[in-house]
């Protein structure tokens, strides 16, 4: 005898999800269950009415019979059905030696019949479909030191999010390969007020600025979190390059509205793109493990290359993908300017000294020079149109090559792959 009963099936009325319906004799508290899973696709209330007739059946047929008859009753076959004692029974065996003995299990037409039940209202998932995405790529210098150096990021970005972004990469248009995957949207926005120049690298009690997210949230974090690399942003100037920040502070103000305080301007090298002012509407992303980095080689810094971007659950030719043609300059290999340029006068010579900063492994204080991250140590030193190369951190310019005062110097330190990078200036007066 069965006491419970469980029916799996395919749910037709909804989207062939997996359902199950269970019943059980009234009063019953044995915890075993008898399972079956139908290979039909039916609704919740038609696999209700099946669990109900098996749970009957597997009662009603408990009362059994056996009796025999004359060989000659060759008409009785298997599956007939008989009335004994004013019940109904099915024959289920029929076995032939000296006679014919049969066995039945009562049944009940009734039970065939089945009850009304109402069907049930399933409101289908929602199906988030995959559309266009919104993608920023950013050309940066190096944030850990263990980045790819010339190749750039990719951001990508949708609401909803459906899943992986596939990035393709062609010379020509045509015949993309599988370049990259993005696998997370980015927390980008815009700015909505204006953001004032500040020192570089010393912290901003100013009251910061509010930015428009379009996806994604920002948190705040701890100083000592910021100090080893948190909350690491990017503000894209109209040349398309990125000024480096980090911010302590995101307070939600609004929908999708924070002001992020406690600045960090300049980091990574790019405090030469501090601008006067950003303008409201300056584009931010936030540099996290959202982004991807393309797979370029060396050769290909500074050449077009066409780029595939959308879902990775769709082909490149799907309407869903936008192509974009790019060239990156590779700024993970752009030289740090010098700082702490100093100046003195040697009879009617110029005496300069600085002092060298490096993109990589700088962090570490307290172990002499930081490492030299170059081939080989070379810097472009200019006064006015006079300009010279020298390979040490000093220089002397002759009177007879320095313009009239006033007049500005600059150093700058150079790359063999680069060239020269940003340079550090001084106007001097006397």
């Amino acid at each position: 005898r069965t006491d419970r009963v469980r029916v799996v099936f395919p749910r037709a009325d909804d989207d062939y999800q997996t359902g199950a319906v269970e019943v059980q004799r009234p009063g019953s508290a044995d915890p075993s269950v008898v399972e079956t899973s139908l290979p039909l696709v039916i609704t919740g209330a038609k696999a209700r009415e099946v669990a109900d007739r098996w749970l009957s059946e597997s009662e009603l047929s408990l009362d059994a019979i056996s009796l025999s008859v004359p060989p000659s009753a060759q008409e009785i076959v298997a599956g007939d059905v008989l009335t004994y004692d004013g019940k109904r029974y099915q024959i289920d065996r029929i076995e032939d030696a000296d006679g014919r003995v049969i066995e039945a299990r009562q049944v009940d037409a009734g039970l065939y019949v089945p009850p009304y039940y109402r069907e049930e209202t399933v409101s289908p998932a929602e199906v988030a479909l995959p559309g266009p995405l919104q993608v920023q790529f950013l050309d940066l210098p190096l944030l850990r030191g263990d980045e790819v150096a010339h190749a750039p990021y990719i951001a990508a970005s949708a609401t909803p999010w459906t899943g992986q972004a596939a990035v393709g990469l062609s010379l020509s248009d045509d015949s993309y390969a599988l370049n990259a995957l993005v696998p997370l949207s980015a927390t980008t926005g815009l700015t909505q007020t204006a953001l004032a120049a500040r020192r570089p690298g010393v912290g901003d009690r100013g009251p910061g600025v509010e930015i428009a997210l379009e996806s994604g949230a920002l948190e705040s974090r701890e100083p000592g979190d910021v100090l080893n690399g948190a909350n690491v942003a990017a503000l894209k100037s109209a040349s398309g390059d990125w000024e480096i920040i980090q911010f302590q502070t995101a307070e939600l103000i609004a929908p999708d509205v924070y002001r992020i305080s406690g600045l960090l301007r300049g980091q990574a090298g790019t405090e030469w793109l501090i601008p006067e002012s950003w303008p409201a509407g300056t584009r931010f992303v936030l540099l996290s493990a959202a982004l991807a980095q393309a797979d370029l080689p060396l050769s290909a810094r500074g050449l077009d290359r066409y780029y595939r971007i959308g879902p990775a659950t769709k082909p490149f030719t799907d309407e869903s993908y936008r192509t974009y043609r790019r060239a990156f300059d590779g700024v993970g290999l752009r030289p740090y300017a010098p700082c702490h340029l100093e100046h003195r006068w040697v009879g009617g010579d110029l005496a300069l000294r600085w002092i060298r900063r490096t993109r990589i492994d700088g962090d570490h204080w307290g172990s002499g020079d930081v490492p030299l991250s170059e081939e080989m140590e070379r810097y472009m030193v200019r006064a006015g149109s006079f300009e010279v190369e020298v390979s040490t951190s000093e220089a002397v310019l002759p009177a007879a090559a320095l313009p009239a005062l006033p007049f500005t110097v600059s150093v700058a330190q150079v790359s063999a792959r680069w060239g020269a990078g940003p340079a550090m200036e001084r106007t001097l007066n006397v």
